[in-house]
């Protein structure tokens, strides 16, 4: 009677661990490929959007070099100018802020994703509740994405406004003395 114990306990084992959850080939394969073209992608849009917060900066920057040559008298005491300058100088400390905190929050989101991916070799629960998990992962990923959008577009409004600027002292006060 006791080995007949054994041998009951031993086939229930074998049976929850050979029947246990599984994974269609085709689900790894497609979180595999989004996770890896968000694993290409993001660092390319994030450094991209780095590189243009620079370009801003660096305009910001060529425009006070500017206005030092041009009447400095004069363009110090502009108050509405010094103003908008200011202004800009802010935005653009404020976008690089607000995208060192998406960049870090996408390198969280990345690592979870990555968890996920590498949960799909031995899973510990059924296809359709990991496809669920799979899909709220993509939606904070997008609402991340959504983030970064934003800050694109504040980034192209903010160097129209550094341009539009550019051209309202250059009307004002004339091109730079060399």
């Amino acid at each position: 009677m006791r080995y007949a114990q054994y041998i009951v306990a031993g086939a229930l084992f074998w049976a929850m661990t050979a029947c246990g959850p599984s994974v269609s080939p085709e689900f790894v394969k497609k979180v595999q490929e989004e996770y890896q073209n968000v694993e290409k992608s993001l660092p390319e849009k994030i450094n991209a959007l780095k590189g243009q917060v620079g370009t801003l900066r660096a305009s910001l920057d060529t425009l006070k070099a500017k206005l030092g040559k041009t009447q400095p008298a004069k363009v110090e005491k502009d108050k509405e100018l010094s103003e908008q300058l200011k202004a800009i100088d802010e935005k653009i400390n404020n976008i690089d802020t607000n995208l060192g905190t998406v960049e870090g929050d996408f390198n969280s989101i990345k690592s979870q994703l990555k968890s996920f991916v590498d949960g799909l070799a031995s899973p510990q629960k059924g296809e359709e509740e990991l496809k669920k998990e799979w899909e709220d992962q993509k939606d904070n990923l997008r609402k991340k994405q959504e983030a970064l959008a934003k800050i694109q577009e504040e980034v192209d409004t903010l160097q129209a406004k550094i341009n539009k600027l550019t051209e309202d002292i250059n009307k004002k006060y004339g091109t730079a003395k060399k």
